[in-house]
């Protein structure tokens, strides 16, 4: 983290997203303002505002983050309300909005003295405040409040003044519906309460609007994807890594990658990722000519499976967290643009601990001729075609930016290249995607030919060094170098002996 980081961070207290914390506690924090921004949404549409303008207040915006998602509303104007001078600064660094004001105050003070908003929101906030619970009455609005707090928390949490809040708690309140957030980001009515509650959302709505509990079907489920971000220009490039030489760029990311026991290698070609031996490979290649030299080197080994298929077309037959990494090694700038998003989509969905994919930084035109030969010597040039260019950008901000500018100065023929193109992996690294898997997993691998060679290479070096050590400490060979070191003493002695009657 850089130094505003560190300190809107807060000892943890503030997220930062995509840098601080967890990915489950961003889908946590996600998911509360998706929620917020769907409610008023639906409100919108089924009971329009006269005015058409939508005002909302964020109390506690921290970082910034929730009040820029919800900045992509309709004629909407946000105000978002903190009492650090470092949240003001980070969030109009980081989430500057034509609709956004960011106040620096004290909501205790702000609340009695503010105009009606239509809508307050407030996440994770009113349990820093001694008298955070009893402020909520004060609030003046048109048409809702929607605020989430910890609940029945333990004491210990040096930065909560306010633990134990149940529902007791707002049992003043009219027009007052309770909503649960469990860790997963799963939100749900009072009807399906959960065992275990994260948070406890209080929503207070004016009568003549419905009730918020039957405008969705509950549970709502977490918020994974970056739809939301996306809608309201939330962009955040993820860690950047530059590299002089290729050589540094492949030394580190090798240092990046996880050693997994289940992986799926997408387009490889004739030549599968070779940074492990995974107990379980799925290939997963389009080209019959290609597929078939996979499934010829690797026959009888069970760990090995070859599918011929396109990589959409795997990734849909895969579950959700199913297998452990997948890797896309020069592949993504051989799909059309709109389709290599969807694979991006969908590999987030099926990794549950690492995505790595390589490709040419932007657009580095390959063009091949029917007849033309590919880089192995192949007919494999229907597949060796690129047809678009990527950019870290084109990614999401969780991931991560190993770059080298100078990576490509010959063409997959080995001719020099007008110019130098760069390349750059991006990777996904899924921390907190908490999967059950086996105790066990069964090691059904069979040895590579090429380490077959190895092996009995080394089983022959072995056998000739264990034939020259016997030779060495044999009686007859002991006894010939004893009889050598006897020579050598007495023709030193007679050379002594010549010498001193010389001279």
């Amino acid at each position: 983290m850089n130094k505003l980081q560190q300190i809107i961070y807060n000892n943890g207290e503030r997220l930062v997203p995509y840098v601080s914390h967890d990915e489950s506690e961003l889908i946590r924090h996600r998911s509360s303002y998706s929620f917020f921004h769907s409610v008023i949404t639906s409100d919108l549409v089924s009971h329009p505002l006269d005015n058409i303008h939508v005002s909302v207040a964020d109390l506690g915006f921290g970082s910034g983050y929730g009040c820029a998602l919800l900045s992509s509303l309709p004629e909407s104007s946000i105000t978002g309300v903190d009492i650090g001078k470092e949240c003001e600064i980070f969030a109009r660094q980081y989430y500057p909005r034509s609709n956004i004001n960011y106040l620096i105050e004290d909501i205790a003070q702000f609340i009695p003295k503010a105009e009606p908003f239509d809508y307050v929101v407030s996440r994770g906030v009113l349990e820093h405040v001694s008298d955070g619970l009893s402020l909520v009455k004060h609030i003046k609005f048109q048409r809702r409040v929607m605020i989430d707090v910890p609940y029945d928390e333990a004491p210990g949490n040096e930065h909560h003044v306010l633990t134990g809040i149940k529902e007791n708690a707002f049992a003043s309140l009219a027009n007052c519906e309770f909503f649960y957030e469990d860790l997963e980001g799963r939100i749900f009515d009072a009807a399906n309460k959960p065992e275990r509650s994260n948070m406890i959302m209080v929503v207070i709505s004016s009568p003549e609007l419905p009730k918020v509990s039957s405008l969705f079907q509950f549970p709502l489920q977490p918020v994974r994807d970056n739809k939301l971000e996306i809608l309201s220009g939330v962009k955040a490039t993820g860690s950047r890594y530059y590299f002089d030489s290729v050589v540094e760029l492949l030394a580190a990311v090798e240092k990046t990658v996880k050693e997994t026991e289940v992986v799926v290698d997408i387009g490889c070609g004739i030549v599968p990722m070779s940074y492990f031996r995974p107990k379980l490979h799925f290939m997963v290649e389009p080209s019959q000519e290609y597929s078939a030299i996979l499934k010829y080197r690797h026959a009888g080994d069970k760990s090995v499976i070859v599918i011929r298929a396109g990589a959409l077309e795997a990734l849909h037959q895969l579950g959700t967290n199913s297998v452990d990494s997948i890797f896309l090694l020069d592949v993504i700038e051989h799909l059309e643009k709109e389709e290599g998003h969807k694979v991006i989509i969908e590999s987030e969905r099926v990794a549950r601990e690492q995505i790595m994919i390589f490709t040419p930084l932007g657009y580095m035109p390959q063009h091949m001729e029917g007849s033309q030969a590919d880089g192995w010597g192949l007919g494999g040039c229907s597949v060796q075609e690129h047809r678009s260019g990527w950019e870290p950008e084109d990614f999401g901000a969780a991931w991560s930016f190993y770059i080298c500018k100078n990576f490509h100065n010959v063409d997959f023929k080995g001719d020099a290249l007008k110019q130098t193109y760069g390349a750059f992996y991006a990777i996904r690294n899924f921390d907190m995607k908490v999967v059950a898997k086996p105790e066990r997993f069964v090691d059904i691998r069979r040895p590579l030919p090429s380490e077959r060679e190895l092996e009995l290479q080394k089983n022959c070096y072995q056998t000739l060094d264990n034939r020259y050590q016997a030779l060495v400490h044999s009686r007859p060979v002991m006894l010939a170098l004893l009889l050598r070191r006897i020579l050598r003493k007495v023709k030193k002695w007679c050379s002594e002996k010549i010498n001193r009657f010389l001279n």
